[in-house]
Parts: structure tokens; C-alpha cells; sequence
């Protein structure tokens, strides 16, 4: 017999406070354990081997994909990718223990973050600026009016046209009528023209 054969196994079973207040467990045999990638209190069940193996093997599987996730991506020289096979405690890039810096990631990447008041500044100035050309336009040319709203909405010449009615080719003319007014009212770089 050899020692193998003499060793014993243990299956973890998690216990809460109150599963130990239930069945009124010895708190001395709560122990912590490692059920897959997390850590809980469990008392110690013996089992056979094979109750051993078919009870761990999900659980290895789990541990096995949540390290492979872990790992970066790297060209394997032949225009693929392949996980990263290097010592992660010592890579800079490492997902798992110290963890990555934005301030890192942007200055390897040169993105930048973008401003969020800047945002919701242009989105409010751009807004004064439609209702002001929105106003411009009621009182010069009341019929170009609504055309802009639903320009401005995202509409299609060709949806604007079946909206009311006229052919595209009137909607193309009525744009260019309301830009020459927009125009004398506003500088070309605000148009875009």
C-alpha cells in the first residue's frame, strides 16, 4: 500500500452563521476554504477519492478559466493572438495584483479623457444657438421654420419631403432658401458652409 493510498480527502462544504446555528455545527470545524475563486467559511467533509475528483473537477475548471481570462493576449509571430504564457507577477501589464493605472493606459494608448462639463457646455451652447436661428427663421420665413426643427431632429430630406407632402426636390431648394437667411445671421463656420 502506498501512501497515496492512505490519503485522506475532504470535500468543502460552505457554511453560513446561520447554517451553523441550524444544525448546531462546532464552531472549532469552521475553516476557510477556497470554493472555486472565492474564499468562505466551510466545514471539512470527508469523502472517497472519486467524490473528491467529481466534486473538484468543475471547480479546477473554473479556476483554470478565470486565470486564463486573467492573462493578456500577445501575437504569436504568425499575425494571431495568443494568451501571454510569461510570469504575470512581474509583467507590467498584469489584470490581477497590482492593478492597472488610467493614467498608464492613457499615456500608452495617447487617448485622453473628454470633459464632461465640456460636453453638456457645447450641448447647451448649441441648443441656444437652434433656438436663436429657430426664432430667426419664424419671423423671416415661417414655412422654412418647421423644416429646420426637423433637420435639426435628424430627419432626411427625403422624410422631410413625405412629412409634408412636396417633392424632394422642393425641400433641397427650401434648404438652401433658409441657409442664405441663417447665413446673414450667423457667421459661415457656424453653418459649416
Amino acid at each position: 500500500m502506498t501512501n497515496s493510498d492512505n490519503q485522506k480527502y475532504f470535500i468543502p462544504m460552505e457554511v453560513t452563521k446561520e447554517t451553523i446555528k441550524d444544525f448546531n455545527l462546532d464552531r472549532s470545524q469552521v475553516v476557510p476554504a477556497k470554493i472555486g475563486n472565492k474564499v468562505v467559511s466551510a466545514i471539512m467533509v470527508p469523502a472517497t477519492k472519486e467524490q473528491y475528483e467529481a466534486f473538484m473537477q468543475p471547480l479546477w475548471a473554473e479556476m483554470r478559466r478565470d486565470e486564463r481570462s486573467r492573462r493578456c493576449t500577445v501575437s504569436d509571430g504568425k499575425g494571431k493572438l495568443k494568451r501571454c504564457e510569461l510570469d504575470c507577477k512581474s509583467c507590467e501589464k498584469m489584470k490581477d495584483g497590482a492593478p492597472l493605472s488610467l493614467e498608464s493606459f492613457f499615456e500608452e494608448t495617447e487617448l485622453e479623457f473628454e470633459d464632461p462639463d465640456a460636453n453638456q457646455c457645447e450641448a447647451i451652447l448649441t441648443a441656444m444657438l437652434f433656438e436663436d436661428l429657430l426664432e430667426k427663421l419664424r419671423q423671416q420665413a415661417p414655412d422654412l421654420a418647421s423644416i429646420f426643427e426637423m433637420l435639426y431632429d435628424g430627419k432626411s430630406q427625403y422624410a422631410i419631403a413625405e412629412l409634408i407632402g412636396k417633392p424632394q426636390t422642393t425641400i433641397n431648394y427650401m434648404i438652401k432658401r433658409m441657409r442664405m437667411i441663417l447665413q446673414q445671421h450667423v457667421g459661415h463656420e457656424d453653418l459649416g458652409v
